[in-house]
């Protein structure tokens, strides 16, 4: 069956129907009231970024989403989780300080902000889940006992998943450092050793310490590397990739499955705002944003994870894109961006398994908000 999926073109004339405007009449039609119910508490999960980063999501997006919640007299909360990597959100301490860095207060949103998962992460649930790969999983207190959920996700590109969007914001951003290390240990990222140019920059990123300089070539310790792709995301050479194999489609599975585990207790009380603006070929979790890939399309909303993320890799793939980006030449209208980017990785895994889970229909209807 297929799915509603509500669009909300970028660009507008009239500014009684701004972007913003029609984003909350995307709310509604999707739904809102059904979701979300008087009095209860509302976790909005978004990525804050990392510092650095200037193309995750802008706080006047976030504001429009809290004040549809208070619309409906509840209690929303901005919510993420730590990292498992080394970086400005390893912490809840640093990792406010690095929402506040980038827009995200009380102040400017209207809600307060929470890391979800505790000052080192270990503020977690242990959930029960009918996975092939868990059957259970750690998910952020905060988020678990939440009693209604609106995901915000920031469309891009992604080393191991080759697209991040909903389902890798439910499966990673709703989870426990744990329980991000589970899904990351089946992906090993290989150096290329004619490209590494030996600056230790991927030494630096390493949560393990499984990376050495030697003779000017780094080299990964596979017994102690937890595959969580950072070096991948930071190397300023692109000299480490993913080696793309059965283990890593694995991974993909874990993210579906701990998806699934996200929604316990609510997935009828969730709701998915997926921005295709500043599509960028990595994901937020970097300290630095290399060029979007396509112009800026606009938003969706949907009830479905993962009916909003296939209408987001569709409408991705069906606009031209950017000259002198990391597509090269393959700016065409019909050309899969993503798979231009990561051709070993094969998003449709995270989505296949997924639907198998229950989590939804990669079948949508489509309807436009329109400016009128």
């Amino acid at each position: 069956m297929a799915s509603d999926v509500f669009f909300i073109p970028r660009a507008t004339s009239n500014r009684k129907q701004s972007f913003v405007e029609r984003t909350r009449t995307a709310l509604r039609k999707a739904g809102i009231e059904e979701a979300i119910q008087p009095k209860k508490f509302v976790a909005v999960k978004l990525h804050f970024g990392e510092l650095g980063n200037p193309t995750a999501l802008r706080p006047p997006y976030v504001r429009a989403v809290v004040e549809e919640v208070k619309g409906r007299n509840a209690k929303p909360f901005l919510v993420d989780t730590n990292t498992l990597y080394r970086g400005s959100r390893s912490n809840a301490h640093d990792h406010l300080l690095t929402a506040f860095a980038n827009g995200f207060s009380y102040g400017t949103v209207g809600a307060p902000v929470i890391i979800g998962d505790g000052l080192r992460g270990k503020a977690f649930q242990t959930v029960p889940i009918d996975g092939t790969h868990f059957k259970e999983a750690h998910i952020a207190e905060a988020i678990y006992m939440a009693d209604a959920l609106v995901v915000l996700s920031h469309a891009t590109g992604h080393n191991i998943a080759g697209f991040g969007g909903a389902i890798k914001n439910l499966a990673m951003g709703c989870s426990a450092p744990i329980g991000k290390r589970q899904q990351h240990e089946q992906s090993k990222p290989q150096v290329n050793p004619e490209k590494c140019v030996g600056d230790g920059e991927c030494t630096r990123w390493c949560p393990a310490n499984a990376i050495k300089i030697k003779d000017k070539k780094a080299t990964i310790d596979y017994d102690v590397c937890i595959g969580c792709g950072e070096c991948v995301v930071t190397c300023p050479e692109g000299a480490i990739r993913i080696a793309w194999d059965e283990e890593t489609a694995v991974a993909m599975e874990k993210f579906a499955e701990y998806a699934t585990a996200a929604l316990t207790r609510k997935k009828h009380s969730t709701l998915f705002v997926t921005y295709l603006l500043d599509v960028t070929p990595g994901c937020d979790c970097a300290g630095f944003s290399d060029t979007p890939i396509v112009p800026d399309l606009g938003a969706l909303v949907s009830r479905d994870p993962v009916a909003v993320d296939q209408a987001a890799i569709d409408l991705i793939a069906q606009s031209p894109g950017i000259p002198g980006t990391k597509l090269g030449d393959q700016t065409a209208p019909g050309v899969e961006k993503f798979r231009v980017l990561y051709p070993d990785a094969d998003w449709a895994v995270q989505l296949d398994h997924a639907v198998a889970m229950g989590l939804g229909s990669r079948e949508y209807a489509i309807t436009e908000i329109a400016d009128v």
